[in-house]
């Protein structure tokens, strides 16, 4: 399916949380600091869902019409296409919006054409092919969260304040049950998306060869406890299942 400007901005007033310092926004599409941001994206769906832009901006795939950022190139006509496409979002932006709806969505689109490259226990290439084409599908605008906020640079800071480091960690390792606790630093495309999907860029963990032997003596799952708004939709966890700040690695039955 192929969505318009105004089903994505009606897709974003659906009561998400979102905060400025303190006050708390109702509507992101209305918010002057996000409105414009949201108008833009927007004016991208509809630019992809003219009728005129048909054989630029999308391609026909397992029976729908899909936006040309999730085809999956492999032939040069292919890439040239998905260039056409690219170039056309990026004059559309002149270049100044970075996590564009096309940005996430082709990593998605490249990892699901490798999917051996995410072999169990460690990944789980049947969750990540679900999970892109459930983007694709639905015309998802997907973006990332993948670093701590900027102020774990200097972990020491913490410890001397006696407060919790935000970068992801694990907390507790007993009985073959990993938990860890997260924060990652959110753009403000986040309050205009979709999904956003959470990576860890660094782990603390209180032993490797500890945590290594439970992870190497054990198929484990990730399972939500606090579930966002989006999710990497059980790339690298064989839960499927959304991933929230606060998550609790068990092992399968």
């Amino acid at each position: 399916m192929l969505r318009t400007g105004k089903e994505h901005l009606e897709s974003l007033r659906d009561g998400r949380v979102v905060y400025v310092g303190g006050e708390r926004i109702d509507d992101v599409t209305r918010h002057p600091a996000f409105r414009e941001a949201a108008k833009t994206v927007a004016g991208i769906y509809d630019m992809k869902a003219d009728p005129a832009n048909r054989d630029v901006m999308t391609y026909e795939e397992e029976g729908g019409r899909h936006s040309i950022y999730y085809l999956r190139p492999r032939t040069r006509d292919d890439l040239q296409r998905r260039m056409e496409g690219h170039r056309r979002i990026a004059e559309y932006t002149f270049g100044m919006f970075g996590r564009s709806p096309d940005h996430v969505a082709s990593f998605v689109t490249g990892m699901a054409m490798k999917p051996d490259a995410l072999p169990e226990p460690h990944a789980f290439a049947d969750n990540l092919q679900k999970y892109y084409r459930t983007i694709r599908d639905n015309d998802t605008y997907v973006v990332y969260a993948v670093v701590p906020p900027q102020a774990a640079r200097n972990p020491e800071f913490y410890h001397k304040m006696n407060i919790p480091v935000p970068t992801l960690r694990v907390v507790r390792l007993r009985r073959r049950v990993l938990r860890a606790v997260s924060s990652f630093s959110m753009r403000r495309d986040s309050a205009g998306c979709d999904m956003c999907i959470s990576a860890a860029a660094a782990v603390k963990l209180p032993s490797f060869a500890t945590v290594t032997k439970a992870l190497m003596s054990v198929r484990s799952y990730i399972t939500a406890r606090q579930p966002g708004p989006g999710c990497c939709g059980g790339v690298w966890n064989s839960s499927n299942r959304p991933c929230g700040r606060k998550t609790v690695a068990r092992r399968l039955p």
